[in-house]
């Protein structure tokens, strides 16, 4: 991935989430400021207690505009992010409730996350976004560019992209 400092705004990278209706993100990959923050919500539980969920890096490779190689370890309860081969532990962990028991289906997409419409754009856009239907009141907000590579080698390096698909 090579990614560069040119916003603040939530950049994801993959996202497991709710299919429809319920806006839950199951586990997520994204770039937020100069930070990498994988978040992983634990599946549901009769257990209601707290457990770590999102865990941040905060890397000068991040923000270098140059490629960089990144493999997460998950030995739950323990994260562990290598870049380019040297690992790193991370700076912070919040901790949240497992997940509530749904019968809703999950998808995984590379380059955006499910999020029902609030009617204000957001996420990676830097100007107007394709917006498609995805049932009353809800919609998918998918990133269309025809400069983007249709491909799964990200490159945020400072241009304005879209989710990949």
């Amino acid at each position: 991935m090579r990614h560069g400092p040119f916003g603040r705004k939530k950049e994801t990278i993959l996202c497991s989430s709710d299919k429809t209706d319920m806006n839950r993100h199951h586990y997520s990959l994204y770039v937020h400021g100069c930070r990498l923050i994988f978040l992983l919500r634990q599946d549901p539980s009769e257990e209601k207690k707290y457990r770590p969920a999102e865990f941040h890096w905060k890397l000068n490779q991040v923000c270098d505009e140059e490629w960089h190689h990144y493999v997460l370890n998950v030995e739950f309860p323990s994260v562990t992010l290598y870049v380019d081969g040297t690992s790193h532990e991370p700076f912070s962990v919040t901790e949240d409730y497992p997940l509530h028991p749904s019968k809703i289906e999950t998808q995984l997409v590379v380059g955006a996350c499910w999020q029902e419409f609030s009617g204000v754009e957001n996420d990676n856009e830097t100007e107007p976004v394709t917006v498609a239907s995805a049932g009353p009141g809800r919609q998918w907000q998918r990133r269309a560019d025809p400069s983007t590579p249709q491909s799964v080698g990200i490159d945020l390096g400072g241009r304005r992209h879209r989710g990949i698909g």
